[in-house]
C-alpha cells in the first residue's frame, strides 16, 4: 500500500510541476515541501501502534485530498487542471477505500467524514 501511495503521489507531483511550468505558476521550494511533509508524520498516542495511527491518517489525508481536488476541479477554468483532477480523483477514491479497510484492520475503525 505505502509503495503505491508514494508512486501515485510522485506521479501526480510530476504532473503538477509540468503544469506549473507550462502556465508559469510559482512552485514552493523543495525545503518548504520537506518541512511540511515532516509535520504530517502520525502522532502516536498512548496505546496506539504506528500502523493504526498511519492508516487512520491515510484515511483523513485521502478525504482531504478528494475534497480539495473536487473543489479545484469545479473552480478552475484551466483545461490542464481539470484533466489532472479527472485523472487523479478515481485513484484517490480507490486509495481511500483501501485506507479505510486498513484502518479497520488495525483497530482504529476510522471511517471519516465521507
Amino acid at each position: 500500500y505505502t509503495i503505491e501511495v508514494i508512486n501515485e503521489r510522485t506521479q501526480a507531483n510530476q504532473h503538477l510541476a509540468a503544469i506549473a511550468k507550462k502556465l508559469d505558476l510559482p512552485v514552493a521550494p523543495r525545503e518548504k515541501i520537506v518541512d511540511k511533509a515532516e509535520t504530517l508524520m502520525p502522532e502516536l498516542k498512548d496505546g496506539d501502534s504506528f500502523d493504526a495511527a498511519y492508516t487512520a491518517q491515510q484515511v483523513k489525508e485521502n478525504e482531504d485530498a478528494i475534497a480539495l481536488f473536487k473543489q479545484e476541479g469545479a473552480a478552475s477554468d484551466v483545461p490542464e487542471i481539470k484533466a489532472l483532477v479527472d485523472e487523479t480523483l478515481p485513484k484517490l477514491e480507490e486509495r481511500l477505500q483501501k485506507a479505510r479497510a486498513l484502518a479497520s484492520t488495525y483497530g482504529k475503525g476510522y471511517q471519516g467524514d465521507g
